[in-house]
């Protein structure tokens, strides 16, 4: 499903939860973010657009998703797009 003028981790996790409280219908984010193994209120505030993943949280939540290789890099460039637009002080993401 598209987002438009979201970044694509935004949308790749928002998808992924959909998918997953679709077979599982009472699935919360709270299991989700356990799943990731992150905090539940950062994955709120991420899916929110509140806050961009942090290299750190990005490396921990790929480490727990089964992806291929081009998955992990479009999930890694989006979110480094949105910290050097953060860092260069835009802080639209």
């Amino acid at each position: 499903m598209e987002h438009t003028n979201e970044p694509y981790f935004q949308t790749f996790l928002r998808d992924e939860f959909s998918r997953r409280k679709g077979k599982h219908p009472g699935y919360s984010l709270r299991q989700f973010a356990r799943s990731l193994q992150i905090d539940a209120t950062a994955l709120s505030r991420i899916l929110n657009g509140k806050e961009v993943m942090s290299i750190r949280t990005t490396s921990t939540v790929l480490r727990n998703m089964e992806l291929d290789r081009q998955e992990k890099e479009k999930v890694i460039s989006s979110v480094l797009d949105c910290l050097k637009r953060r860092w260069f002080n835009d802080t639209t993401l």
